[in-house]
């Protein structure tokens, strides 16, 4: 592991915290047996000189079968057409307008694109020719992005003294709601959650150090919870040395999810972290209401998906270098 930082080889959720700071158990045969998808590798984007991508730290599907890419390493985002070329890149190291000091989470609708800054709790919004339009400070460090059926942007951030995480708000950064969710706590890990919004306008909180995902409706309503079966509840724990005083914080081992789409019709897509039994390969599809009807494995492990609602599913590969096209295949 020469050559490596010590950041490189952290869980998801503990490289996310490092850079906020900065600024097993097999599914049963029955659930596999159920399968309803599956996966085909239809195209790469990436590992080329005509479309380098260095560190994808998030993703966003655009109608015209475009993809936007965040890419951290050079504080860039990126646009790629249906072809795979690369047709437009904005951004550079800063902190003025259309700057970033780490692009990370994408969200977008038919007319803009909203990406988080991991290390000056921005959020940058930009048309989709990449040109900037506004910019909005959040009280805390961002970590997920969505936008709902109506325009509004949801905001995932560590909890400000009411224990508030989820917020929603406009594209100015006006919130208009505000919510402590119901498995918030006062361990800084256990409020990190992946986030996603169906196609049926139901907004999916997937925490990522436990086996709960909660469902609100856009008016930010508790509508149900469930859990992913054949996954354990919550992440192991260890002793991570901080170097300060020779003290130790207790952090999660791993992760339980690391990410989450949703598709037109409702069907939410998790992907799977260290417990399960093809680590960051596995993808559990469950419908609206937490049951299993499939369990699909990608090419590649992974650090994010997303779905574009055409049938697609993009995947981070490759240490972040590849972005990996599947086609969705429903069983006759």
């Amino acid at each position: 592991m020469s050559g490596l930082r010590w950041m490189d080889v952290l869980p998801d959720s503990l490289l996310v915290l490092s850079m906020l700071i900065i600024s097993v158990t097999t599914p049963p045969a029955a659930t596999r047996a159920q399968a309803v998808h599956h996966l085909v590798p239809h195209a790469t984007i990436g590992l080329t000189e005509e479309n380098l991508i260095l560190g994808a730290f998030g993703i966003a599907a655009l109608r015209g079968e475009r993809l936007v890419v965040a890419d951290k390493l050079e504080c860039s985002i990126k646009m790629f057409n249906a072809r795979r070329q690369l047709i437009r890149a904005a951004g550079s190291r800063g902190e003025r307008n259309g700057e970033f000091r780490g692009p990370g989470p994408v969200a977008a609708t038919d007319s803009v694109i909203a990406v988080a800054d991991f290390q000056s709790a921005r959020i940058q919004v930009f048309t989709h020719k990449l040109r900037h339009l506004f910019t909005f400070h959040t009280d805390r460090p961002v970590f997920a992005l969505a936008f709902d059926g109506t325009g509004h942007l949801w905001i995932g951030q560590l909890p400000n003294g009411r224990g508030e995480t989820l917020f929603r708000g406009d594209i100015r950064g006006n919130m208009s709601t505000r919510i402590a969710l119901r498995h918030a706590s006062g361990d800084i890990f256990d409020n990190i959650f992946a986030l996603a919004i169906t196609g049926t306008g139901e907004v999916v909180v997937a925490y990522m150090t436990r086996n709960i995902v909660e469902i609100r409706d856009t008016a930010g309503h508790f509508v149900r919870e469930f859990s992913v079966p054949g996954i354990r509840p919550e992440a192991g724990r260890k002793d991570l040395s901080t170097g300060l005083l020779t003290t130790s914080v207790s952090v999660p081992e791993d992760n339980i999810f690391l990410s989450v789409t949703a598709g037109g019709d409702g069907t939410i897509f998790l992907l799977a972290d260290a417990y399960t039994e093809n680590p960051r390969k596995d993808v559990y599809v469950v419908d609206p209401h937490g049951q299993v009807v499939s369990r699909l494995k990608l090419q590649e492990a992974s650090s994010g998906i997303c779905c574009d609602g055409r049938e697609r599913l993009f995947s981070i590969e490759s240490a972040r270098m590849l972005i990996r096209v599947y086609q969705l295949r429903r069983q006759s």
